[in-house]
């Protein structure tokens, strides 16, 4: 089953020990401007990730800001679907996209930084 909305994938790490706490996972890196990686679309790291099972624990989604893709909770559904622990790394709050994908996540990363505004002396 693919995502009803495609994802603008622009990477992808097959391995990592560092991404999601205690587990072996994937990163997935999506770019909400619509930058791909050469060759990497949703329906292809599916099918990867259906085959890793016993391999990886967990998949992690990440970006410059993955909340802005309307593909994301369909990923994120199948993704816990094939049985993997699911991560979400935040940079930028939406927060009624957030509270709508915070159900479908097990782990979640806000690293949320003050945005630059003048300063009044």
């Amino acid at each position: 089953m693919a995502a009803s909305s495609p994802l603008r994938v622009s990477g992808l790490t097959r391995f990592s020990s560092v991404d999601y706490p205690g587990c072996i996972a994937a990163v997935i890196f999506l770019d909400h401007h619509g930058a791909r990686a050469d060759g990497i679309v949703w329906p292809e790291i599916a099918e990867w990730l259906d085959s890793r099972h016993g391999l990886l624990e967990a998949v992690v989604f990440d970006g410059s800001d993955p909340l802005a893709q309307r593909g994301l909770a369909a990923a994120m559904r199948e993704t816990r679907a094939m049985g993997y622990r699911v991560g979400l790394r935040v940079r930028r709050a939406t927060p009624l996209r957030l509270d709508e994908l915070l159900p479908l996540a097990d782990w979640v990363s806000l690293d949320l930084q003050e945005t630059h505004r003048a300063r009044v002396h």
